[in-house]
Formats: C-alpha cells, sequence, structure tokens
C-alpha cells in the first residue's frame, strides 16, 4: 500500500487478527481476507478495492492494537478485526504467555515510550541510544519454558470476568483509535466467544 490518500474510487479494508485472519492451514483462494475480496469486488465493481491481511498467527488483542498504529497511515477505508480466540486460549490455557503479550503492549504504549519514540525520530543520535538501551532492557517475552503448567488452572466465574473485562477494554482502546483518526471500523467477536459471553 503506497503512503499516499486513496482516490474516490479507492476502498482500502486492513482486516486485523490472527491465524484465522492470515490464512493458516488454508490456500490463497480460501483464507479470509481474500474471501472478503471478492466479495467485495463482486458487491462493486467500480470501486478499486484492496483488502490487506494483517493476520498474525497466535496474536492476541494486545498485538492487534500495536499493528492499528502501525498502519494508520496508509488511507484505510474500514478496518475489520476478526479476533477473540487467542485472547481466550492464551489467558485460560497459557496464562504467563498472555500476561507476558499484555505487559509488552502496556510498555509500548506507556507515555514514556511514546515520548522516547517521538525524540528518536527527530534525533539520529537519540535514536542510537535509546535502540541500545532497549536492546539491553528488552521486555517481558513470551515464556519459553516446556516444563511450565499449561492448561491445569479451574476455569471459575471470577476468571471468566476479568477476561471479559480485559478483552473488551482492548476492543475499546482499538475502536476508540478508529474514531480519532475517523477511520470506519467493524468488530467481529469470533462465533465461540460470543456464545461465551452470551452464556456468561
Amino acid at each position: 500500500f503506497p503512503l499516499t490518500t486513496p482516490s474516490p474510487t479507492d476502498y482500502r479494508v486492513l482486516v486485523l487478527g490472527g491465524s484465522a485472519v492470515m490464512g493458516k492451514d488454508t490456500d490463497r483462494e480460501n483464507n479470509w481476507s481474500w474471501v472478503t475480496l471478492s466479495a467485495l469486488r463482486r458487491y462493486n465493481p467500480d470501486l478499486n478495492v484492496s483488502v490487506m491481511n494483517a493476520g498474525v498467527s497466535g496474536g492476541l488483542s494486545f498485538q492487534e492494537n500495536s499493528q492499528l498504529r502501525s498502519f494508520r497511515n496508509y488511507g484505510f477505508s474500514l478496518v475489520v478485526v476478526f479476533t477473540g480466540y487467542n485472547d481466550l486460549y492464551y489467558f485460560f490455557v497459557d496464562p504467563a504467555h498472555y500476561q507476558a503479550s499484555q505487559q509488552a503492549f502496556n510498555r509500548r504504549f506507556h507515555w514514556i515510550n511514546r515520548c522516547s519514540e517521538a525524540l528518536a525520530a527527530r534525533s539520529l543520535l537519540f535514536a542510537r541510544l535509546r535502540h541500545a538501551w532497549l536492546w539491553r532492557h528488552r521486555g517481558p517475552q513470551a515464556p519459553e519454558d516446556p516444563e511450565r503448567p499449561i492448561g491445569q488452572d479451574a476455569v471459575t466465574e471470577e476468571k471468566i470476568q476479568v477476561f471479559l473485562t480485559n478483552y473488551e477494554e482492548q476492543m475499546r482502546v482499538l475502536m476508540g483509535k478508529c474514531r480519532r483518526w475517523g477511520i470506519p471500523a467493524m468488530w467481529i467477536p469470533q462465533p465461540f466467544l460470543t456464545q461465551l459471553a452470551r452464556e456468561r
């Protein structure tokens, strides 16, 4: 995608999500983004439609929020977020991975880091110093210890409420960014997540 303002006949869609969006275990013509592109082209052949597949296998809502900020200057006409499975899975099955992702996101968008990024964009010397400091003080990484307990914690009413609160907050942040930037957005919770919310 060029960093230019789209023409009136351009319609650019950014699709955020996990492996379901990325198209894991599917071919090009059957992944979520390609099917969306095909449907939009059939719906209005006069539009110059393009769909960016920004799905990342194993990505959580924290990463999707970060990606949205990275893509904000590409002139998207619509943002679609098809998400929920990875948050649900890692929160209940591998909470250490979930917490590491949450901490990394909080560090990424902390006001100190954002000010530091702005200074680095204006000063090559500061950018080099910042890079060296970040390399020596790397934030939390997703745990890779094969011996850590996975999927052994009991699912309680309290944990379900904490999960829903965390997930909905990430979606509020993401949708709030789209509103501030004037980009229409669509949030599609994956079906089992909708069912979980309905049951609770």
